[in-house]
């Protein structure tokens, strides 16, 4: 019961987030739930090909009040906004989306949650990158732009 509670009110974060940010199918969301430098530095790096893969004119990006700015400012431009967001806000939103898929623009950067999770595991074998799993796993890109996988097509 606990876990539909939070969901519920995951629901309401999100319906404020859309209606203050005026979120829609020309933006894309994505949520850093990692504390992880370097996992959230090549999401970031990524991110304006998620873009155009979703033909999206803007990303808002939320960091946990975990994340450090020095790191997002270089990936700050007219059309990536970054916002803090509190982790009990993160970890409810989050809960909400595993219960119903309410946005198909939004990625959660997490290697914990949901439970099933098990991209820390994937990283664990030796011939799987971070680029690799960000580009092909969170955001569904058919390859790594820019990568040691460069010319790679995976289907």
């Amino acid at each position: 019961m606990e876990w539909l509670i939070c969901a519920w009110q995951g629901r309401n974060i999100w319906r404020r987030l859309k209606i203050k940010y005026r979120i829609n199918y020309d933006c894309v969301v994505i949520i850093l739930t990692e504390q992880d430098e370097e996992w959230n530095k090549t999401a970031l790096k990524y991110l304006p090909d998620y873009m155009k893969r979703k033909s999206a004119k803007k990303a808002l990006v939320f960091y946990t009040e975990n994340c450090t700015l020095k790191y997002l400012e270089p990936y700050m431009t007219d059309n990536i906004q970054t916002f803090k967001m509190k982790e009990l806000q993160v970890r409810r939103l989050l809960r909400y989306y595993c219960l119903y898929r309410f946005f198909d623009n939004v990625v959660f950067f997490s290697l914990e949650e949901p439970k099933d999770n098990n991209s820390r595991e994937i990283l664990s074998h030796e011939e799987i990158t971070k680029e690799e799993l960000i580009c092909l796993g969170f955001y569904c890109l058919r390859c790594v732009p820019d990568g040691k996988a460069e010319g790679t097509v995976y289907v």
